[in-house]
């Protein structure tokens, strides 16, 4: 998979969609995909209306890996990212931020 996270809008995510999500979509669109690079600004601004649609999202370290994202939509699909070399502690905490008002705004939603 290549170093790009893919955020996808809840109520767009089929099986197609998964499939083709590393193609880029304008960022007003419903697919937003971006960079590693990016990934700060990403999460605090573009993606952060869209990320509220997920359930959960983790940080994990594969092997002696860079660090990657990973977001789980419905419990169903995900996509990575690999985090910029240093960025890890940065992402983690914001990470964790993100993920808490996720399970609050899905609580609300249920």
């Amino acid at each position: 998979m290549p170093s790009e996270w893919v955020v996808v809008s809840a109520d767009e995510v089929t099986p197609e969609v998964h499939a083709w999500a590393m193609h880029d979509v304008d960022a007003s669109g419903q697919v937003i995909s971006f960079r590693g690079g990016e990934v700060i600004h990403a999460l605090t601004g573009a993606g952060e209306p869209v990320l509220t649609a997920f359930r959960s999202l983790h940080l994990e370290t594969a092997c002696d890996a860079e660090p990657a994202i990973g977001v789980h939509i419905d419990g169903t699909y995900w996509t990575e990212l690999t985090v910029p070399a240093g960025a890890a502690p940065v992402v983690e905490d914001l990470l964790a931020a993100i993920t808490s008002r996720a399970r609050g705004v899905a609580r609300l939603r249920e």
